[in-house]
């Protein structure tokens, strides 16, 4: 008897996407780059799936929100602490609270108090 080998079809499909992803590259650095005499550096090239996000301006994009990125949710928190009881604090919190207006940042505005 013959034994018969099932395969996950989400790690059939995960196998296809890595290969067309490393083709694709392949055949960007091939065609474009060889024309441009323009090289790609190995360390700095990566292809992601829209699903985890595009990391743009500060903000993680997804497709039906934004979160502020993890770097620039720390760099708020301490400029805030550093000009606490400093002239223009109150600026630096409204100019924050601006920026939080245009993602998903509610918790994150009530945890510093900009509600």
């Amino acid at each position: 008897m013959r034994s018969r080998i099932r395969y996950n079809p989400e790690s059939i499909r995960r196998v296809v996407a890595w290969m067309v992803s490393r083709t694709l590259l392949t055949a960007t650095r091939t065609l474009k780059l060889r024309e441009l005499k323009l090289e790609l550096h190995p360390d700095k090239v990566y292809i992601k799936t829209f699903v985890s996000g595009v990391d743009f301006l500060g903000w993680v994009h997804f497709a039906d929100h934004r979160v502020l990125r993890t770097a620039s949710k720390r760099r708020m928190l301490r400029r805030l602490k550093e000009r606490q009881g400093q002239e223009g604090e109150e600026a630096t919190r409204q100019s924050y609270r601006g920026m939080l207006r245009h993602g998903n940042a509610r918790k994150l505005e009530a945890q510093i108090g900009l509600e």
